[in-house]
């Protein structure tokens, strides 16, 4: 599971969330991502995506284009009345768009997995570039705004379903957390300007290694899920921000981008042992369960004429 965020939030990689987007996606990115694992079939409560109460702002212009590879990487900071998202696949902007900006706020924690749509979902690549008649927030235009896109543009009818679903928790280990304590005071993520060095939850990827700074266990798990393709749920019961290194060494060079930025390649998944192994030294403990939670169920969604 949010997009991390193109591109808008993606522009610049706005979060830079470097956050390997495992493929599938990612998405998600994190997204996020096709699902790889079974699913638990015990539904619970099936809603229709509900419309805000007062109808979200739409883009005045939007063009979509096909597109035959990834691309990412730094731009210049957009207008407040411009969304650009380079090329990438359906898959990530509705995890981006009905997950990590669903309300039009960045939502630690929402990564969600994508089901039900054809395989073009998760291959064929797009972008858009859209234009807003007045000044928006970039997590407006990533979440409502992006939606209202997607439902014009693609014909796209989605639905959230709540299911048992093999998940990971996190836990603390024996022994207690091993990694220090953030000093100092942070910004919280303002999607609306240029990532700074004073910004709280700043994921980076080295090599083979991934670094948390000021992050919360939220912001990690976030992260995590991203990172191996699957829920990581926080049960550490630990409040409070940290600077958190795992050696992720084994898996390959890492390369991380934002979750904000669905543009960027998906990488190679990181395997749940490594990240097993990594999290461990760092006295936490990851293990596999069933929890509650929520999939994003796409029920129709056509290819926009002419791509």
């Amino acid at each position: 599971m949010i997009g991390e965020v193109t591109n808008h939030v993606w522009q610049s990689t706005i979060l830079r969330f470097e956050l390997t987007l495992v493929k599938k996606i990612a998405l998600a990115i994190s997204a996020v991502a096709a699902i790889t694992a079974p699913i638990a079939m015990g539904v619970s409560g099936a809603t229709r995506t509900q419309a805000q109460s007062q109808p979200a702002p739409k883009f005045e212009t939007a063009a979509v284009k096909r597109c035959s590879a990834f691309r990412g990487g730094v731009t210049a900071w957009a207008p407040a009345t411009q969304f650009h998202s380079e090329c990438t696949t359906i898959e990530r902007l509705i995890q981006q768009a009905y997950g990590l900006f669903a309300n039009g706020h960045w939502n630690p924690g929402s990564f969600l997995t994508v089901i039900g749509g054809p395989d073009w979902t998760t291959s064929a690549l797009y972008q858009i570039a859209a234009k807003a008649e007045h000044p928006q927030t970039r997590a407006t235009m990533n979440g409502p705004m992006l939606q209202a896109l997607l439902e014009d543009k693609f014909k796209l009818s989605v639905h959230r379903e709540t299911r048992e679903m093999p998940a990971y928790v996190l836990m603390v280990a024996e022994g207690g957390p091993k990694f220090q304590p953030f000093q100092g005071t942070c910004t919280p993520r303002d999607f609306d300007k240029p990532p700074s060095p004073t910004d709280c939850a700043v994921l980076r990827g080295y090599g083979s290694g991934f670094d948390v700074k000021a992050g919360t266990m939220a912001d990690l798990c976030t992260g995590l899920s991203v990172l191996l393709e699957r829920h990581v749920t926080d049960e550490t019961g630990i409040a409070g921000r940290f600077n958190i290194h795992l050696d992720l060494s084994g898996n390959g060079p890492r390369s991380l981008p934002a979750l904000s930025d669905p543009t960027v390649p998906p990488p190679a998944p990181v395997s749940y042992a490594a990240a097993k192994s990594a999290l461990k030294k760092a006295g936490l403990n990851l293990s596999e369960a069933n929890r509650p939670g929520e999939f994003l169920v796409i029920d129709h969604i056509e290819r926009p004429s002419g791509t």
